[in-house]
């Protein structure tokens, strides 16, 4: 081993320093050093944590706001997508929690909304029938000269 090439045959290695001929066929190059952050890569068919947690974090939050009229409907959206994740990567318990939460949120999150609109329904019927009535009343002022009084018992 030299600084220099000592003539023909001399071979330079990865380390900058010239071997004899004799040494080029027994000598191997050191192995590359290991990387210690590096793990064993992940097979191909894996279920990636991430997106389990993904849907199983979009199941709960779907479910707990559901609950709510309006925000529902974004309950609504993250339990669609807690399913479609859940679908993707049907691995683990995890994914199915979340399918079966996802599911919970988009049946809570679609009766919340049918009953609030029955509810708005229900109101603005009442409403009219008060309007009615009160212009039932005017009507009558207006012909006769007598309240009747019937908006007082409908409204």
């Amino acid at each position: 081993m030299s600084d220099t090439s000592q003539g023909e045959g001399w071979w330079m290695a990865s380390d900058g320093k010239w071997y004899p001929p004799q040494t080029a066929a027994t000598t191997q190059p050191p192995p590359p050093p290991a990387t210690a952050a590096a793990g064993p890569a992940p097979a191909q068919g894996d279920q990636p944590r991430e997106t389990a947690t993904a849907a199983l974090v979009c199941g709960i939050v779907g479910l707990c706001i559901s609950w709510i009229p309006f925000v529902g409907f974004a309950g609504l959206i993250l339990g669609i997508i807690a399913l479609v994740l859940g679908f993707v990567k049907r691995k683990t318990h995890k994914v199915k929690a979340a399918m079966i939460l996802g599911t919970l949120a988009i049946i809570v999150s679609t009766i919340v909304w049918f009953a609030f609109v029955a509810a708005v329904d229900d109101v603005v019927d009442d409403i009219d029938d008060c309007f009615n009535a009160i212009e039932f009343d005017l009507e009558q002022l207006l012909e006769t000269g007598i309240d009747p009084d019937t908006a007082s018992a409908v409204c």
